[in-house]
């Protein structure tokens, strides 16, 4: 009795934007839609060699923020806290805890997912490519686990009373809440069909450029100035929050 030879597996096809499988693959020039991340793509399939392609179909969502080239504003505000740190240690004054936590959540940022973003800049998709994601997890594991971590770690110092033991302390997470609820903010605009660009961006890249040169008038003249902490802290965690955002 011979058994019929089983079927080579075909290749298997992953949406290039969040690595979640595509299950079904539609014909030449036609249409995709991701059912994890929603983005849309045209399939492209050569029909000698059967290779195929995604086109992303992603429609721009408005010129960038004060229509500078990408990644402009974010650099603006990092060499500004740059400057402002550099020109305090310079006058010999000290260096407040919370701006140090700033810069320190605004450079990890910068040469972290500013660089991992620049490799999806075509819009034209091996969908069969692999690439190792850190501990080969699914995208986004790594940093919803360290998210769920940190906000255990809050919880409980807050239960028993000690997130305020120092000040440094309530400084690191109030500037983490920013970050976090920038990036997941932004994660449900866009799953709600809005988008980061257009006139939000502006408004938001116009008032993190205000808040930073708010910092810079407050501690130049005055490293020890009597401004309410709270209210320093407010400052810090918005902007924060907009690097989050830009995630």
């Amino acid at each position: 009795m011979h058994r019929a030879p089983k079927e080579k597996p075909g290749p298997t096809y992953r949406c290039p934007h969040c690595g979640d499988r595509i299950r079904h693959l539609p014909g030449n020039h036609e249409f995709l839609i991701c059912n994890q991340c929603r983005n849309r793509y045209m399939v492209m399939i050569d029909q000698q060699t059967g290779t195929v392609a995604f086109v992303d179909q992603a429609e721009k969502s408005g010129p960038e923020p004060l229509w500078l080239p990408k990644g402009s504003i974010r650099a603006m505000v990092a060499m500004a806290l740059v400057a402002l740190v550099l020109a305090l240690v310079l006058r010999g004054r000290s260096v407040p805890a919370a701006l140090t936590s700033l810069l320190l959540t605004v450079v990890g940022f910068y040469f972290g997912f500013r660089m991992k973003s620049s490799t999806l800049g075509d819009r034209l998709y091996d969908p069969t490519a692999s690439r190792d994601l850190p501990l080969y997890l699914p995208p986004g594991v790594i940093r919803v686990v360290l998210i769920v971590c940190l906000a255990l770690a809050w919880f409980l110092l807050a239960s028993r009373g000690r997130l305020g033991a120092t000040q440094e302390q309530m400084d690191f997470f109030t500037i983490l809440t920013g970050l976090a609820a920038g990036h997941y903010f932004t994660k449900v605009i866009r799953r709600a069909g809005g988008g980061g660009g257009g006139k939000l961006g502006h408004v938001k890249a116009l008032a993190v450029l205000a808040l930073t040169a708010a910092l810079a008038a407050v501690y130049i003249p005055n490293a020890d100035a009597a401004m309410p902490h709270w209210s320093v802290m407010a400052l810090c965690g918005t902007i924060s929050f907009y690097f989050g955002s830009r995630s």
